[in-house]
């Protein structure tokens, strides 16, 4: 089966915040995205196991050059200013740059968030050793919150990090449906492995939050992040037994406020 695997990122695309809209092209905020990027969101790229895809970075034609070229003197970056920023024209764009592919495969992937290195080989191992017929989502399940250098796991079924996989004659590409709204409209194809994505927790962001447990087994390297693994020590274990509590706590309230008395 041959196979056009695109990542996608709206680095300053689109971009909708509930107090400040205009902030995705203020100096300081691109200044900020920059950093989280190049220490989260890029090395985790560069790190994959499977290295036949395009990463796509999606800016605002009205993005300044210093950060466009500063952008694409990473490795693996194609960062393109985008003037018509239409499902259909996306898909015009992903067409002409999949050759004589039958197929592509475009995955969502936020600036300031982080893949494991097997992300894009597991999408596409799945893709070939059971390919689909038609077009269909596919979405990894589980994954982590990653604050302030730890990792927190989550299962987060209409998460951020999803994929489309879909004939390349008829590409509109994964933005084409909201992570929310993606039941229905196709196929969902869930790959239940081990966490694959990191949703990047910071003072900048909108949407995440830390949630989930602690995982204390991670290594940095699987992620592209620099800094050594350090062994887990007494203040971790309490970390864990206090979010673990945290979260029962919060679980029962749930199920509380929805009881009839």
């Amino acid at each position: 089966m041959d196979i056009a695997v695109f990542i996608m990122t709206r680095f300053n695309l689109n971009m909708k915040f509930t107090s400040h809209e205009s902030s995705y092209l203020d100096q300081t905020w691109l200044d900020r995205r920059v950093e989280l990027f190049e220490m989260w969101c890029q090395p985790s790229v560069a790190n994959q196991s499977y290295k036949s895809f395009r990463w796509i970075v999606m800016l605002d034609p009205e993005t300044p050059d210093e950060v466009v070229n500063q952008l694409n003197r990473l490795d693996c970056v194609d960062a393109r200013r985008i003037e018509n920023r239409q499902h259909d024209q996306l898909g015009k764009m992903v067409t002409e740059l999949s050759g004589e592919s039958e197929w592509v495969i475009t995955c969502n992937l936020d600036s300031d968030d982080i893949l494991h290195k097997d992300f894009v080989l597991d999408i596409v191992s799945s893709v070939r050793n059971d390919p689909p017929s038609e077009m269909t989502f596919l979405n990894f399940p589980w994954g982590y919150s990653f604050y302030k250098g730890k990792f927190y796991r989550q299962r987060w079924n209409y998460n951020q990090f999803r994929a489309l996989f879909e004939r390349t004659s008829e590409c509109k590409t994964i933005y084409q449906r909201n992570n929310d709204l993606i039941e229905g409209y196709a196929p969902i194809r869930y790959i239940h492995r081990m966490p694959r994505w990191a949703a990047g927790v910071h003072g900048g962001n909108v949407a995440n939050q830390r949630v989930g447990l602690r995982d204390l087994s991670v290594k940095r390297s699987d992620w592209g992040l620099q800094g050594r693994d350090q062994p887990a020590g007494v203040r971790d274990y309490l970390d864990l037994v206090r979010t673990i509590i945290r979260e029962s706590i919060r679980f029962v309230a749930k199920k509380m406020r929805g009881m009839r008395w």
